[in-house]
């Protein structure tokens, strides 16, 4: 047999483990202050970074809330039917293939 890292030719389909695989351990350094692991730094950061992230996804929602809302009553008054309408100019302009989308 071989040295392990430099399989033989001759010994193909052997069935022999030429190399194992190995698991190295984690590798920690300590930190400058000589602890190992994160620090109160990194904790404080990583707080303010999710809560951050929290506040800007609860706005975008409060902005979409606040748009429906302003958005429901002249929707309530449409006499036009403007959405009847653009469903009618869509029908005649791509030959009366265009129908509404209905769940179920």
């Amino acid at each position: 047999m071989s040295p392990v890292g430099s399989p033989d030719p001759a010994d193909a389909g052997s069935g022999e483990v030429v190399a194992a695989a190995s698991v190295e351990p984690k590798a920690t350094f300590p930190l400058p202050s000589g602890t190992i692991g994160p620090g109160t730094s990194d904790r404080v950061f990583r707080g303010l970074s999710e809560g951050s992230g929290v506040v800007i996804v609860v706005l975008i929602a409060a902005i979409g809330v606040f748009l429906v809302m302003r958005a429901t009553p002249a929707l309530a008054r449409d006499k036009e039917n403007f959405s009847g309408k653009l469903l009618s100019a869509m029908r005649h302009q791509f030959g009366g293939h265009v129908e509404p989308k209905t769940a179920g």
